[in-house]
């Protein structure tokens, strides 16, 4: 029975790992501080690795941006959603830097945290599209 018992579990570890999707894309963000004109404003880089092999035309970023306590910086909802129209090559990269000042309440606040970073949605240049619209293929 045991030994049963430890074949099912290895069967459907196994099985798990192949039916899970492969992502096609990798995304990054950080929150850096750039000081301009004695302001400490913050500037959200993303980064976006196409990973398909298909040319990417736009892309739906989401996130949800905490302060040090935990509680959300953001203006008037729960989560950031960034809409790029930016052509992203097969096994390219974008980077791209977004001022945060005009997303969250304090933008010269010492720091914020990014969680549960992902693509809700991919436009192909073919017309196609990939769907995830709340994260959950990502984990």
């Amino acid at each position: 029975m045991k030994r049963f018992c430890l074949c099912l579990v290895i069967c459907a570890f196994v099985s798990f790992l192949f039916a899970k999707e492969k992502l096609p894309y990798a995304i990054y963000g950080l929150v850096s501080e750039n000081e301009e004109n004695g302001s400490n404003q913050k500037t959200l880089e993303l980064s976006f690795y196409n990973l398909s092999n298909k040319e990417v035309s736009d892309f739906t970023a989401v996130m949800f941006v905490f302060d040090q306590e935990g509680n959300s910086v953001l203006k008037n909802k729960n989560s950031l959603v960034l809409k790029f129209e930016e052509s992203v090559l097969p096994g390219e990269n974008l980077t791209v830097l977004v001022p945060m000042d005009s997303y969250v309440y304090d933008a010269e606040e010492e720091y914020f945290e990014i969680e549960y970073l992902y693509v809700s949605i991919i436009e192909y240049s073919d017309g196609t599209f990939w769907y995830d619209p709340f994260g959950l293929k990502r984990f």
